[in-house]
Protein backbone atom coordinates (compact mmCIF):
# COMPACT_ATOMS: atom_id res chain seq x y z
CA UNK A 1 0.00 0.00 0.00
CA UNK A 2 2.89 2.38 0.62
CA UNK A 3 3.55 2.59 -3.13
CA UNK A 4 0.13 4.22 -3.52
CA UNK A 5 1.12 6.82 -0.96
CA UNK A 6 3.44 8.33 -3.56
CA UNK A 7 0.82 8.68 -6.32
CA UNK A 8 -0.43 12.20 -5.42
CA UNK A 9 3.17 13.41 -5.24
CA UNK A 10 4.02 11.73 -8.54
CA UNK A 11 0.99 13.33 -10.21
CA UNK A 12 2.21 16.84 -9.45
CA UNK A 13 5.95 16.23 -9.78
CA UNK A 14 5.79 14.52 -13.19
CA UNK A 15 6.33 17.78 -15.10
CA UNK A 16 7.16 20.38 -12.47
CA UNK A 17 9.63 23.13 -13.41
CA UNK A 18 11.24 26.28 -12.05
CA UNK A 19 9.84 29.59 -13.23
CA UNK A 20 12.09 30.65 -16.11
CA UNK A 21 11.19 34.30 -16.53
CA UNK A 22 11.66 36.04 -13.18
CA UNK A 23 10.00 39.24 -14.44
CA UNK A 24 6.69 37.45 -14.98
CA UNK A 25 6.61 35.45 -11.73
CA UNK A 26 4.48 37.99 -9.89
CA UNK A 27 1.75 37.84 -12.55
CA UNK A 28 1.77 34.07 -13.12
CA UNK A 29 2.94 32.35 -9.94
CA UNK A 30 -0.64 31.53 -8.85
CA UNK A 31 -2.35 31.44 -12.23
CA UNK A 32 -5.53 29.57 -13.11
CA UNK A 33 -3.57 26.69 -14.67
CA UNK A 34 -1.31 26.52 -11.64
CA UNK A 35 -4.34 26.30 -9.34
CA UNK A 36 -5.91 23.62 -11.54
CA UNK A 37 -2.89 21.36 -11.04
CA UNK A 38 -2.96 22.05 -7.31
CA UNK A 39 -6.66 21.11 -7.19
CA UNK A 40 -5.82 17.76 -8.78
CA UNK A 41 -3.12 17.16 -6.19
CA UNK A 42 -5.41 18.07 -3.29
CA UNK A 43 -8.21 15.90 -4.73
CA UNK A 44 -5.93 12.86 -4.59
CA UNK A 45 -4.86 13.75 -1.04
CA UNK A 46 -8.52 13.82 0.05
CA UNK A 47 -9.39 10.52 -1.69
CA UNK A 48 -6.36 8.85 -0.09
CA UNK A 49 -7.37 10.34 3.25
CA UNK A 50 -10.78 8.67 3.00
CA UNK A 51 -9.26 5.40 1.76
CA UNK A 52 -6.86 5.36 4.71
CA UNK A 53 -9.87 5.08 7.03
CA UNK A 54 -10.50 1.61 5.58
CA UNK A 55 -6.87 0.50 5.07
CA UNK A 56 -4.81 -1.28 7.71
CA UNK A 57 -1.71 -2.29 5.74
CA UNK A 58 1.38 -0.20 5.10
CA UNK A 59 3.60 1.92 7.30
CA UNK A 60 3.11 5.20 5.40
CA UNK A 61 -0.38 5.01 3.86
CA UNK A 62 -2.31 5.06 7.19
CA UNK A 63 -0.83 8.52 7.90
CA UNK A 64 -3.11 9.91 5.21
CA UNK A 65 -5.78 9.99 7.88
CA UNK A 66 -4.03 13.12 9.18
CA UNK A 67 -3.61 14.78 5.76
CA UNK A 68 -7.27 15.31 4.87
CA UNK A 69 -7.30 18.77 6.48
CA UNK A 70 -4.38 19.78 4.26
CA UNK A 71 -6.36 18.83 1.17
CA UNK A 72 -9.39 20.90 2.16
CA UNK A 73 -7.05 23.72 3.23
CA UNK A 74 -5.73 23.81 -0.32
CA UNK A 75 -9.22 24.00 -1.81
CA UNK A 76 -10.44 26.70 0.57
CA UNK A 77 -7.32 28.83 0.09
CA UNK A 78 -7.48 28.56 -3.72
CA UNK A 79 -11.19 29.41 -3.64
CA UNK A 80 -10.71 32.49 -1.44
CA UNK A 81 -7.74 33.63 -3.53
CA UNK A 82 -9.54 33.13 -6.85
CA UNK A 83 -12.74 34.91 -5.79
CA UNK A 84 -10.88 37.88 -4.33
CA UNK A 85 -8.68 38.14 -7.43
CA UNK A 86 -11.73 38.21 -9.71
CA UNK A 87 -13.45 40.80 -7.52
CA UNK A 88 -10.36 43.02 -7.64
CA UNK A 89 -10.34 42.82 -11.43
CA UNK A 90 -14.04 42.96 -12.37
CA UNK A 91 -15.51 44.82 -9.36
CA UNK A 92 -19.32 45.20 -9.54
CA UNK A 93 -19.63 43.18 -12.76
CA UNK A 94 -18.28 40.10 -11.00
CA UNK A 95 -20.72 40.30 -8.09
CA UNK A 96 -23.79 40.87 -10.31
CA UNK A 97 -24.00 37.33 -11.68
CA UNK A 98 -21.89 35.68 -9.01
CA UNK A 99 -24.39 33.87 -6.82
CA UNK A 100 -26.74 32.37 -9.46
CA UNK A 101 -23.81 30.91 -11.40
CA UNK A 102 -22.17 29.46 -8.31
CA UNK A 103 -25.44 28.03 -7.02
CA UNK A 104 -26.22 26.30 -10.31
CA UNK A 105 -22.75 24.79 -10.76
CA UNK A 106 -22.83 23.37 -7.22
CA UNK A 107 -26.46 22.47 -6.60
CA UNK A 108 -27.24 20.57 -9.82
CA UNK A 109 -24.42 18.04 -9.25
CA UNK A 110 -25.23 17.89 -5.54
CA UNK A 111 -28.95 17.22 -5.99
CA UNK A 112 -28.22 14.60 -8.65
CA UNK A 113 -25.75 12.79 -6.39
CA UNK A 114 -28.21 13.00 -3.47
CA UNK A 115 -30.69 11.00 -5.56
CA UNK A 116 -28.01 8.47 -6.58
CA UNK A 117 -26.82 8.00 -2.99
CA UNK A 118 -30.38 7.70 -1.75
CA UNK A 119 -31.21 4.94 -4.27
CA UNK A 120 -28.05 3.01 -3.38
CA UNK A 121 -28.55 3.31 0.36
CA UNK A 122 -32.27 2.56 0.15
CA UNK A 123 -31.48 -0.68 -1.70
CA UNK A 124 -28.56 -1.71 0.53
CA UNK A 125 -29.62 -0.70 4.05
CA UNK A 126 -33.24 0.49 3.82
CA UNK A 127 -32.38 4.19 4.02
CA UNK A 128 -35.62 6.22 4.18
CA UNK A 129 -36.31 9.40 2.21
CA UNK A 130 -36.94 11.43 5.37
CA UNK A 131 -33.48 10.45 6.62
CA UNK A 132 -31.96 12.68 3.94
CA UNK A 133 -33.22 15.71 5.89
CA UNK A 134 -32.61 14.22 9.34
CA UNK A 135 -29.01 13.32 8.53
CA UNK A 136 -28.42 16.75 7.00
CA UNK A 137 -29.66 18.44 10.18
CA UNK A 138 -27.22 16.29 12.17
CA UNK A 139 -24.28 17.26 9.99
CA UNK A 140 -24.07 13.88 8.31
CA UNK A 141 -25.41 14.33 4.72
CA UNK A 142 -26.45 11.28 2.70
CA UNK A 143 -23.79 12.18 0.12
CA UNK A 144 -20.58 11.02 1.75
CA UNK A 145 -18.07 13.75 2.64
CA UNK A 146 -20.36 16.42 1.13
CA UNK A 147 -19.95 18.69 4.14
CA UNK A 148 -17.33 20.39 1.95
CA UNK A 149 -19.86 21.18 -0.80
CA UNK A 150 -22.30 22.65 1.73
CA UNK A 151 -19.50 24.62 3.39
CA UNK A 152 -18.17 26.06 0.13
CA UNK A 153 -21.74 27.04 -0.72
CA UNK A 154 -21.93 28.93 2.60
CA UNK A 155 -18.60 30.58 1.83
CA UNK A 156 -19.88 31.70 -1.57
CA UNK A 157 -22.88 33.32 0.14
CA UNK A 158 -20.58 34.97 2.69
CA UNK A 159 -18.36 36.29 -0.11
CA UNK A 160 -21.38 37.53 -2.06
CA UNK A 161 -22.73 39.50 0.92
CA UNK A 162 -19.29 40.97 1.68
CA UNK A 163 -18.73 41.69 -2.02
CA UNK A 164 -22.03 43.56 -2.26
CA UNK A 165 -21.04 45.72 0.69
CA UNK A 166 -17.57 46.28 -0.79
CA UNK A 167 -19.01 47.41 -4.12
CA UNK A 168 -21.15 49.95 -2.21
CA UNK A 169 -18.63 51.20 0.35
CA UNK A 170 -15.39 50.58 -1.62
CA UNK A 171 -13.55 50.04 1.65
CA UNK A 172 -11.35 46.96 2.02
CA UNK A 173 -11.51 46.83 5.80
CA UNK A 174 -15.33 46.73 5.67
CA UNK A 175 -15.14 43.85 3.16
CA UNK A 176 -12.68 41.88 5.31
CA UNK A 177 -14.56 42.69 8.52
CA UNK A 178 -17.84 41.44 7.05
CA UNK A 179 -16.24 38.14 6.03
CA UNK A 180 -14.72 37.69 9.50
CA UNK A 181 -18.09 38.36 11.19
CA UNK A 182 -19.97 35.95 8.90
CA UNK A 183 -17.29 33.28 9.29
CA UNK A 184 -17.61 33.64 13.07
CA UNK A 185 -21.37 33.15 12.65
CA UNK A 186 -20.72 30.02 10.56
CA UNK A 187 -18.41 28.69 13.31
CA UNK A 188 -21.03 29.40 15.97
CA UNK A 189 -23.79 27.62 14.04
CA UNK A 190 -21.64 24.52 13.43
CA UNK A 191 -20.60 24.31 17.09
CA UNK A 192 -24.16 24.95 18.34
CA UNK A 193 -25.49 22.16 16.10
CA UNK A 194 -22.68 19.85 17.32
CA UNK A 195 -21.33 19.29 13.81
CA UNK A 196 -17.98 17.51 13.51
CA UNK A 197 -14.83 19.62 13.63
CA UNK A 198 -14.18 19.01 9.91
CA UNK A 199 -17.11 21.35 9.17
CA UNK A 200 -15.19 24.36 10.45
CA UNK A 201 -11.54 23.63 11.26
CA UNK A 202 -10.20 24.72 7.84
CA UNK A 203 -12.65 27.43 6.67
CA UNK A 204 -10.39 30.19 8.01
CA UNK A 205 -7.99 29.41 5.14
CA UNK A 206 -10.64 30.81 2.77
CA UNK A 207 -10.10 34.13 4.56
CA UNK A 208 -6.31 33.69 4.32
CA UNK A 209 -6.68 33.35 0.54
CA UNK A 210 -8.62 36.63 0.43
CA UNK A 211 -6.09 38.38 2.69
CA UNK A 212 -3.24 37.17 0.49
CA UNK A 213 -4.83 38.90 -2.53
CA UNK A 214 -5.60 42.05 -0.52
CA UNK A 215 -1.98 42.49 0.59
CA UNK A 216 -0.37 40.55 -2.28
CA UNK A 217 2.24 43.12 -3.27
CA UNK A 218 3.56 43.49 0.27
CA UNK A 219 3.46 39.75 1.00
CA UNK A 220 5.15 38.87 -2.30
CA UNK A 221 7.98 41.34 -1.73
CA UNK A 222 8.44 40.22 1.87
CA UNK A 223 8.64 36.51 0.97
CA UNK A 224 10.90 37.04 -2.05
CA UNK A 225 13.47 38.89 0.07
CA UNK A 226 13.81 35.98 2.55
CA UNK A 227 12.34 33.12 0.53
CA UNK A 228 14.33 30.28 2.14
CA UNK A 229 13.59 31.58 5.64
CA UNK A 230 9.83 31.91 5.14
CA UNK A 231 9.59 28.53 3.42
CA UNK A 232 11.47 26.92 6.31
CA UNK A 233 9.18 28.64 8.84
CA UNK A 234 6.01 27.45 7.11
CA UNK A 235 7.27 23.88 6.58
CA UNK A 236 8.54 23.60 10.15
CA UNK A 237 5.26 24.91 11.54
CA UNK A 238 3.23 22.41 9.49
CA UNK A 239 5.39 19.46 10.52
CA UNK A 240 5.60 20.55 14.18
CA UNK A 241 1.84 21.08 14.46
CA UNK A 242 1.14 17.77 12.70
CA UNK A 243 3.36 15.84 15.11
CA UNK A 244 1.64 17.46 18.09
CA UNK A 245 -1.80 16.78 16.58
CA UNK A 246 -1.01 13.07 16.16
CA UNK A 247 -0.13 12.82 19.84
CA UNK A 248 -2.97 14.89 21.32
CA UNK A 249 -6.01 13.29 19.67
CA UNK A 250 -7.81 12.94 23.02
CA UNK A 251 -7.41 16.63 23.87
CA UNK A 252 -10.10 18.34 21.77
CA UNK A 253 -9.01 21.93 22.46
CA UNK A 254 -5.29 21.33 21.83
CA UNK A 255 -6.05 19.20 18.78
CA UNK A 256 -8.20 21.96 17.30
CA UNK A 257 -5.56 24.61 18.05
CA UNK A 258 -2.80 22.59 16.36
CA UNK A 259 -5.11 22.04 13.36
CA UNK A 260 -5.64 25.81 13.06
CA UNK A 261 -1.89 26.39 13.29
CA UNK A 262 -1.03 23.63 10.82
CA UNK A 263 -3.63 24.60 8.22
CA UNK A 264 -2.80 28.31 8.45
CA UNK A 265 0.90 27.63 7.86
CA UNK A 266 0.09 25.20 5.05
CA UNK A 267 -2.19 27.75 3.37
CA UNK A 268 0.70 30.26 3.37
CA UNK A 269 3.11 27.59 2.14
CA UNK A 270 1.05 26.81 -0.99
CA UNK A 271 1.57 30.14 -2.84
CA UNK A 272 5.06 30.46 -1.39
CA UNK A 273 6.12 27.23 -3.13
CA UNK A 274 4.41 28.42 -6.32
CA UNK A 275 6.63 31.51 -6.41
CA UNK A 276 9.55 29.23 -7.30
CA UNK A 277 7.90 26.23 -8.92
CA UNK A 278 5.69 26.10 -12.01
CA UNK A 279 3.14 23.28 -11.73
CA UNK A 280 0.93 24.45 -14.61
CA UNK A 281 2.34 21.80 -16.97
CA UNK A 282 1.52 18.85 -14.70
CA UNK A 283 -1.00 17.33 -17.10
CA UNK A 284 -2.10 14.43 -14.88
CA UNK A 285 -2.79 16.68 -11.93
CA UNK A 286 -4.48 19.31 -14.13
CA UNK A 287 -6.76 16.65 -15.62
CA UNK A 288 -7.85 15.55 -12.15
CA UNK A 289 -8.26 19.21 -11.15
CA UNK A 290 -10.82 19.71 -13.93
CA UNK A 291 -13.04 16.96 -12.50
CA UNK A 292 -12.35 17.70 -8.83
CA UNK A 293 -15.98 18.60 -7.95
CA UNK A 294 -17.41 15.42 -9.48
CA UNK A 295 -14.56 13.36 -8.04
CA UNK A 296 -15.32 14.71 -4.59
CA UNK A 297 -19.00 13.84 -4.93
CA UNK A 298 -18.60 10.34 -6.39
CA UNK A 299 -15.61 8.78 -4.61
CA UNK A 300 -17.55 8.26 -1.36
CA UNK A 301 -20.12 6.18 -3.26
CA UNK A 302 -17.33 4.10 -4.82
CA UNK A 303 -15.95 3.44 -1.32
CA UNK A 304 -19.41 2.37 -0.09
CA UNK A 305 -20.05 0.12 -3.10
CA UNK A 306 -16.81 -1.83 -2.82
CA UNK A 307 -17.08 -2.04 0.97
CA UNK A 308 -20.62 -3.39 0.54
CA UNK A 309 -19.29 -6.34 -1.49
CA UNK A 310 -16.45 -6.83 1.01
CA UNK A 311 -13.57 -5.98 -1.33
CA UNK A 312 -11.83 -3.90 1.35
CA UNK A 313 -11.45 -7.02 3.51
CA UNK A 314 -10.42 -9.32 0.66
CA UNK A 315 -7.72 -7.21 -0.97
CA UNK A 316 -6.87 -3.67 0.13
CA UNK A 317 -4.75 -2.89 -2.94
CA UNK A 318 -7.49 -4.03 -5.33
CA UNK A 319 -10.02 -2.11 -3.21
CA UNK A 320 -8.00 1.12 -3.49
CA UNK A 321 -7.38 0.69 -7.23
CA UNK A 322 -11.06 -0.05 -7.83
CA UNK A 323 -12.21 3.01 -5.88
CA UNK A 324 -9.77 5.33 -7.67
CA UNK A 325 -10.46 4.01 -11.18
CA UNK A 326 -14.25 3.95 -10.77
CA UNK A 327 -14.23 7.42 -9.20
CA UNK A 328 -12.14 8.99 -11.99
CA UNK A 329 -14.10 7.32 -14.81
CA UNK A 330 -17.43 8.31 -13.26
CA UNK A 331 -16.21 11.85 -12.56
CA UNK A 332 -15.21 12.33 -16.22
CA UNK A 333 -18.70 11.30 -17.39
CA UNK A 334 -20.45 13.44 -14.76
CA UNK A 335 -18.24 16.43 -15.54
CA UNK A 336 -19.16 16.19 -19.22
CA UNK A 337 -22.88 15.96 -18.42
CA UNK A 338 -22.93 18.77 -15.84
CA UNK A 339 -20.87 21.10 -18.05
CA UNK A 340 -23.34 20.66 -20.91
CA UNK A 341 -26.31 21.22 -18.59
CA UNK A 342 -24.70 24.43 -17.30
CA UNK A 343 -24.05 25.63 -20.87
CA UNK A 344 -27.71 25.14 -21.77
CA UNK A 345 -28.89 26.94 -18.61
CA UNK A 346 -26.59 29.94 -19.01
CA UNK A 347 -27.19 30.19 -22.76
CA UNK A 348 -30.94 30.39 -22.22
CA UNK A 349 -30.39 32.97 -19.48
CA UNK A 350 -28.26 35.12 -21.80
CA UNK A 351 -30.93 34.95 -24.53
CA UNK A 352 -33.59 35.90 -21.99
CA UNK A 353 -31.64 38.94 -20.85
CA UNK A 354 -30.76 40.08 -24.39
Amino acid sequence: MDIFALLPLAAILCNIKNHKNNTEIKENYFSKTQCLSLKGFFSLIIIFHHLSQSITKGSVFPYYQYFGVLGTTGFFFISGYGLAKQLNTKKEDYIKGFLPKRLVTLLIPYFFMTVVYYIFRHKTDGYLFKQIFISMAKGNPVVSYSWYIITILCLYIIFFIAGKIYCTKHKTYVFIGTIILLLALYYAVCITLHFGGWWYNTVHTFLIGILWVTFEDKIFTLIQKKYALWTAIFVTTVVFALLIKINVQNNVILSHFTTLLMTSAFALLIPTICIKLDMSRCNVSAFIGKISLELYLIHGLAVKMYKYVGLDKENEILFSLSVISLSICSAVILNYCFNNINKVIFKSKIKKNS
